[in-house]
């Protein structure tokens, strides 16, 4: 079975938060740190998302969204 470039990116992004996510920050509880990882993957699954559209409005919507999840990563001290 062939993957695609986009796909393998989508594969090694979510790899390496699940690994970023496993060595958190210790002050972090396993809930925190779930919800780090499930914030994380929408991030990068609505990024997908923004690169194959071409509704303008729907981007901008997205875009600003990924801009909040972003926040929130970057308050639980997660790096994208």
């Amino acid at each position: 079975m062939k993957i695609t470039k986009r796909q393998l990116r989508r594969i090694i992004r979510e790899e390496k938060a699940r690994l970023l996510n496993e060595q958190g920050p210790p002050s972090m509880d396993a809930k925190t740190a779930d919800a780090a990882q499930l914030l994380q993957t929408a991030y990068y699954n609505l990024d997908d998302l923004v690169g194959g559209s071409t509704d303008d409005g729907v981007v901008d919507d997205v875009l600003m969204n990924m801009e909040l999840i972003k926040n929130a990563l970057h308050i639980l001290g997660v790096v994208l």
